[in-house]
């Protein structure tokens, strides 16, 4: 990787409590309001795990954390991109059978000629939960995987591929936030 570190674990990233929180918000949305459709240009041989958009209620708190711990992040690691926000916030629930093969987060330029440079995923479930569902960060040839414990986060550069493997018992859920800023030059 032409990036050093390429990845920062933060323990604790959130407490338990709200890792709970955010869950139970998942558990009790009955009526789907919450839920996004990937439908849409979706290929499911790369991708099977529904996806929430973070309620409205808490969004711009999540929003303001995120954003802050990423600016000082960005600066400590001398990584050094130009940020200037934070993408809607996501909701990630992995049932059994369910993944997200390896993928980079960069998408084409959004209409305000953003793209995402900082990709921060935090674990909402214990690792003692479910099976499988390590994140894996790809190196050069090399695999890094991960199974942080409940309220810890993973920050990395969009650009770096990851994937989630297949949740073989129980289920794994995640948020996941990006960073953006003008794009890249």
């Amino acid at each position: 990787m032409f990036i050093d570190p390429f990845y920062y674990i933060q323990r604790s990233f959130i407490d338990n409590d709200e890792a709970e929180y955010l869950v139970d918000i998942l558990n009790n949305n009955s009526n789907n309001k919450l839920k996004a459709s990937i439908e849409n240009g979706s290929d499911y041989n790369i991708r099977s795990n529904n996806v929430y958009f973070m309620p409205d209620e808490i969004y711009s708190d999540f929003n303001n954390i995120f954003y802050t711990y990423c600016l000082n992040i960005n600066n400590l690691l001398g990584w050094n991109f130009d940020i200037t926000n934070t993408e809607t916030v996501q909701l990630l629930e992995y049932k059994q059978g369910d993944f997200y093969k390896q993928h980079i987060d960069i998408l084409n330029k959004n209409n305000k000629n953003q793209q995402r440079k900082i990709t921060v995923v935090v674990f909402l479930s214990s690792p003692d939960t479910y099976e499988g569902g390590e994140f894996v960060l790809f190196d050069g040839g090399e695999e890094f995987s991960f199974r942080l414990d409940r309220g810890d986060a993973i920050v990395l550069p969009s650009f770096v591929p990851h994937e989630v493997r297949q949740v073989s018992g129980g289920t794994r859920y995640s948020l996941t936030a990006w960073i953006s800023g003008p794009t890249w030059r």
